[in-house]
């Protein structure tokens, strides 16, 4: 029986995900950085309260980055 799961039924789309993940990485990251610039000067307004909910977005991407390759499934 194959062992594919239900979103990628063989290791080419498993592959073509992980090449995406790996292009987007960039990207992602110089988002993170330009809202956390926008919450650090929005801090005295908003409260600094702000940046808590992006660090702990930035820490399960970084754990999800480590990780997605070692998984076997995605």
């Amino acid at each position: 029986m194959d062992r594919g799961s239900w979103l990628f039924h063989d290791g080419v789309d498993r592959e073509r995900m992980l090449e995406m993940d790996r292009q987007l990485q960039p990207a992602r990251r110089m988002c993170f950085g330009v809202i956390a610039l926008a919450l650090l000067a929005s801090g005295p307004w908003l409260g600094w309260w702000t940046l808590v909910p992006l660090a702990v977005a930035a820490l399960m991407f970084g754990l999800a980055d480590a990780w997605i390759a070692k998984l076997e499934r995605p």
